[in-house]
């Protein structure tokens, strides 16, 4: 059996974005350090045989402190549901063989969640759907499209009577103006995902 080394951002982020589409609200680094052993498949971890830290240290170090930015908000909503977008019906994605418990859709469904009138994207992506105590809805987006193909993710969401978003991406928190239709756009790098709380007059 072969292994793929995690050995950048993207490897790293596409697996705890879409972990936490799925309401996951805790990780572990697994094989944090390599095995001298020489009969053994695993691959280079976070520190290499020898005590030294590798490119994947750091790139886990990013994803943790991009985490670290969002997770009072994210751990204020406990997770509802999770629905999967096929952005080409004609376009086979194994990822989706093991998502058994997800329901999909695709670019013409309307409401496709709770709180969105309508949503799509360049590319395949997961949605969360999360509420906190009051009610109040977020939602985390994850581009599913595998790392391996370092492939951007163009998303475009239309929230039912909203009028603004607080985003939560790449460590950085912001608040956008929707449009008259209550849409936004926004594009998630290879691996990434973004957390965004909709906010209402």
């Amino acid at each position: 059996m072969s292994y793929r080394t995690p050995s950048n951002y993207d490897d790293l982020a596409w697996q705890v974005y879409n972990a936490m589409a799925y309401g996951c609200r805790g990780f572990k680094t697994f094989t944090y350090w390599t095995t001298m052993s020489p009969e053994s498949d695993i691959t280079h971890g976070l520190i290499d045989h020898y005590g030294n830290r590798t490119q994947t240290y750091y790139s886990m170090q990013q994803l943790i402190a991009e985490v670290r930015a969002m997770e009072d908000a994210y751990n204020s909503f406990d997770w509802e549901e999770t629905v999967a977008y096929i952005a080409d019906e004609d376009y086979y994605n194994a990822l989706y063989d093991n998502l058994v418990h997800t329901r999909t859709f695709t670019r013409d469904e309307a409401d496709p969640l709770e709180g969105v009138s309508s949503m799509s994207g360049e590319n395949d992506f997961l949605t969360g759907l999360f509420k906190d105590a009051a009610g109040n809805k977020a939602y985390m987006f994850s581009n599913l499209v595998d790392s391996a193909y370092d492939t951007a993710n163009k998303i475009t969401v239309t929230f039912a009577g909203a009028d603004e978003i607080v985003i939560y991406r790449k460590g950085r928190t912001g608040q956008y103006r929707l449009n008259e239709q209550g849409s936004i756009s926004f594009t998630l790098g290879s691996g990434e995902g973004a957390f965004v709380i909709p906010l209402y007059a």
